[in-house]
């Protein structure tokens, strides 16, 4: 075959094989596939793992510090700070966590947890678990009006505090999940963390009620 020939074939051939390339980039979209875009309500099973001390205080893949403390996951596609609620199909323990990290990379898991959330899902000392997740919430769009104030501690007869956070951009994502549910919640700052706190109940079997019903759905929610 002439020279010319072999390299207008082999030409061809890249060509093509640039085009399929293309195209399958053209499903990807913000760094998560449409199929697991943050559908609300969406629910899936599989194999969960944790991380923790080796990777503590390093950056995560959205820019944050891994804290393996706080209540975060790491997913390989569901957009960052989407919230979503595990349930360890073993345990059956519930925990609402962030997706703050891409992962894991280990064949056959859907999910990376961090050391805390594993604690309180009870698989610790398992190290990997089977998982429902049920997508709770897309992350906010960057110009979405927030309506959420911060406030300084006021006296109130008893405190409910669903989360508190490192930063107050993750105080306020949950604020704005919670907003419909609870009119008498606010933002506030205490040693450094930012968190979400309802106030003014009714009664105190109120705040006790609703202290459990949280729990329940996996919120860390405590009482001051």
């Amino acid at each position: 075959m002439p020279f010319t020939s072999r390299f207008s074939l082999s030409f061809l051939a890249a060509l093509l094989l640039l085009s399929l390339m293309m195209q399958g980039c053209g499903h990807r979209s913000g760094g998560f596939s449409r199929r697991d875009s943050a559908e609300t309500g969406k629910v899936f099973e599989g194999n969960a793992s944790w991380y923790g001390e080796k990777f503590h205080g390093r950056t995560t893949a959205n820019g944050e510090r891994f804290d393996m403390h706080a209540f975060t996951a790491a997913h390989k596609s569901l957009p960052f700070n989407t919230h979503i609620r595990v349930t360890d199909l073993e345990s059956g323990r519930s925990l609402v966590l962030r997706v703050n990290d891409r992962g894991p990379y280990a064949r056959g898991r859907v999910l990376d947890v961090s050391k805390a959330a594993a604690k309180e899902l009870g698989f610790l000392h398992r190290g990997v678990t089977r998982v429902r997740v049920e997508i709770l919430d897309g992350p906010a769009p960057p110009d979405a009006p927030t309506q959420a104030t911060t406030e300084a501690p006021q006296a109130d007869a008893g405190l409910l505090v669903i989360e508190d956070f490192s930063s107050r951009m993750w105080a306020l994502r949950l604020y704005q999940v919670l907003e419909h549910r609870f009119p008498k919640m606010r933002i506030e700052e205490k040693e450094d963390r930012w968190r979400v706190v309802l106030h003014s109940f009714n009664s105190e079997e109120s705040r006790q009620r609703i202290l459990k019903d949280l729990q329940r759905e996996g919120y860390p929610a405590r009482l001051e």
